[in-house]
């Protein structure tokens, strides 16, 4: 039975009747998407950050490796590989 004035939309199952208020489900959306939104952004931000980060390191130990293979004598310029 659905009640429009009240806005309520009732079912019976056997001894149960469920009800329903269809005012309530039409509402906007709480505020909390919001919160989720940034968290979802900060987290991606953090992330690229991270990646570019590991991407520079290993470039520069890349470059490291390959300028030692190049050139073994750099060892006595630069002095033991430090990373951090």
């Amino acid at each position: 039975m659905i009640d429009v004035c009240v806005g309520t939309l009732s079912m019976e199952f056997g001894d149960t009747v469920a009800h329903f208020n269809i005012l309530d489900a039409m509402k906007h959306p709480s505020n909390d998407n919001y919160f989720f939104f940034v968290l979802s952004l900060l987290m991606g931000l953090l992330m690229n950050m991270f990646f570019i980060l590991i991407l520079c390191m290993v470039r520069n130990i890349l470059f490291y490796l390959v300028f030692i293979l190049i050139c073994p004598h750099a060892l006595i310029w630069f002095g033991p590989i430090r990373l951090g």
